[in-house]
């Protein structure tokens, strides 16, 4: 029976021993490549005698030995032969390859490490890649995409305007009756139902029709083919979009509270002005970082099938150390949006609106869809509803994985 020597206290052990009877060291976690090569060394003897194979009758493998005489036993089921060399003179070629398999952990670096789990099943293995914002990849993304879809972005826009219209025509005419009703008999709770429902049928096209756009830019940056219908992405997602901006909102609010709270007790410390002004860096700095921190939420909600508190969470891992780039992309497509604002001093009202509708907008939403898809941690994420589109779990374990492989490379620099 062969014996190992341990790579931290130096004692020898059985070969078969799964740890160290001195200092509890379990084989193949405590000692790295060098220390178990130089052990190997040391305990391996050459054997004068063996000059031939002989089968072990433990093992499958032979007991093979070199010109030299060598001869080293193959590694035994259960035995210790994961920490091992894999190259060692006298051994089979097989034998060395299952043994490096085997000595090697997985890594993310090469064809995966989560075998198995990958997107769909029988899927090859995900490669993950670092999540990025691309500014100007975005933007010439958008310029060389919408040409070929302006027709499609003109149907859609004909859609909405002509669903909104005929929406608000009945939610005016049923507000207008109402208005009638309480110069007569005065207001009462009754009429309060009734204007939430005119309020709720004149802002439903305009929130379905957000919804639908950011369906169909991320169809149109997936290479799907999209149609007008698609504008109209269910109620489901409309709901959960719904719930997501109200929780959004209440982070907002207790933005808004702290703010309040900060300037009062500056205030007491300080002169009025500048209490006014360390409340109010509070408000701006919590403002900017819950909204950007959320602002992919509606994506995941269409592109994932998320809940609202899930693509909540999984919109603060996508943006996390992305903040400033983000924000940069967000102010430019506001500027965008606000020169195209300005066409209306030049022109009519309805050709500038013509122009935002078929032009500006989808061109912005467009880069808003090619700047979520750079965020996606696996390079093997797929169109939506493809079998490689991945589960929650894998999703979450993605950019696990990845935020710790960030902050180890920081330590690192550190």
């Amino acid at each position: 029976m062969g014996m190992t020597r341990c790579g931290q206290c130096n004692a020898l052990n059985k070969d078969t021993a799964l740890a160290c009877y001195k200092c509890k060291n379990p084989f193949g976690s405590g000692v790295d490549d060098e220390a178990a090569a130089s052990n190997e060394s040391a305990l391996y003897r050459p054997d004068p005698v063996a000059s031939h194979s002989e089968p072990d009758p433990e093992s499958d493998h032979p007991i093979s030995s070199s010109s030299r005489g060598d001869s080293v036993a193959s590694p035994r089921p259960g035995a210790r032969s994961a920490s091992r060399p894999a190259a060692r003179s006298g051994s089979s070629p097989s034998a060395r390859a299952s043994a490096a398999a085997h000595s090697r952990p997985s890594s993310r670096s090469g064809s995966g490490s989560r075998s198995g789990s990958g997107y769909g099943s029988g899927s090859p293995p995900r490669t993950p890649m670092r999540r990025q914002v691309s500014i100007r990849g975005a933007f010439t993304f958008a310029a060389e995409t919408l040409p070929s879809n302006i027709p499609l972005f003109a149907g859609i826009g004909l859609a909405v305007v002509a669903v909104s219209f005929a929406i608000s025509m009945v939610a005016f005419k049923v507000a207008s009756d109402t208005l009638l009703a309480i110069q007569i008999r005065g207001f009462t709770l009754k009429d309060i139902p009734i204007f939430a429902l005119v309020y709720l049928l004149i802002s439903a096209p305009g929130l379905i029709a957000a919804v639908g756009a950011m369906k169909v830019s991320l169809m149109v940056v997936d290479g799907e083919k999209a149609s007008v219908t698609d504008i109209f992405p269910g109620f489901g997602p409309v709901l959960t979009y719904l719930h997501g901006s109200a929780l959004v909102g209440l982070n907002i609010l207790a933005i808004f509270i702290l703010y309040i709270l900060v300037t009062a007790v500056l205030t007491m410390a300080m002169p009025a002005e500048f209490a006014m002004i360390g409340g109010l860096a509070v408000g701006v700095i919590g403002f900017l970082r819950v909204t950007v921190n959320f602002i992919m939420f509606p994506y995941l909600i269409l592109d994932r099938d998320l809940g609202a508190k899930e693509s909540l969470e999984a919109s603060r891992k996508l943006t996390d150390g992305l903040q400033g780039r983000i924000i940069l992309f967000s102010v430019l497509a506001l500027v965008l949006t606000g020169l195209s604002g300005l066409l209306a001093k030049v022109a009519p009202t309805i050709v500038v609106s013509a122009v935002q509708v078929v032009v500006v907008f989808p061109f912005v939403g467009l880069a808003w869809a090619h700047i979520y898809r750079g965020l996606q941690p696996s390079t093997s994420a797929g169109p939506r509803g493809s079998s490689q589109m991945g589960r929650r779990d894998d999703f979450d374990d993605d950019l696990d994985e990845e935020a710790s492989e960030e902050s180890m490379d920081d330590s690192a620099e550190a």
